[in-house]
């Protein structure tokens, strides 16, 4: 027997899940105190702005006081974790360009969906929660610039 190795069961180390606010209801029933020991989300917005999301998830992962692991609830969205530093934690990163995959399973599932029914918009549950609601977003346009102006722009927005 090699002494030198560890198993699993000698190394455990406490769970940390960060997420995107629209995984906010799905982890909240998913997750108990007994396999996350800390659950923070943060706004859906962020995966606008790449870069404040770096800031945003560095800040969190630097006052985890004990070495964890780190669970993002994150794809890639944009390059936003691109530059984290884990310090004395593992950090764990869902295959996915985005939060889209992840609702699906897994990237090929998104993929062959996606390839599929190509200029799908996407809504989850959690999106609609968080803000992100296209008709009432289209509502408020129409009162602020009309209803022609109001459908450009959602086309511009919406168009990819």
């Amino acid at each position: 027997m090699n002494n030198h190795k560890v198993s699993q069961n000698h190394f455990k180390l406490p769970v940390v899940v960060i997420a995107c606010q629209v995984f906010e209801s799905m982890l909240n029933r998913m997750l108990s105190p007994e396999i996350c020991e800390q659950l923070t989300f943060l706004d859906y917005g962020l995966h606008s702005h790449p870069k404040q999301m770096t800031i945003a998830l560095q800040e969190v992962i630097d006052q985890i006081e004990e070495p964890s692991l780190v669970v993002l609830g994150y794809g890639l969205c944009g390059n936003g974790i691109d530059g984290l530093q884990s310090r004395q934690h593992v950090i764990l990163v869902p295959r996915a360009d985005d939060c889209i995959a992840m609702f699906f399973g897994s990237y090929q599932s998104f993929k062959e969906d996606f390839d599929g029914n190509p200029g799908t918009y996407y809504l989850s549950k959690g999106w609609l929660e968080s803000g992100s609601d296209p008709l009432l977003e289209h509502q408020e346009l129409v009162e602020k610039y009309g209803t022609e102006t109001a459908d450009w722009i959602m086309e511009q927005q919406y168009q990819h």
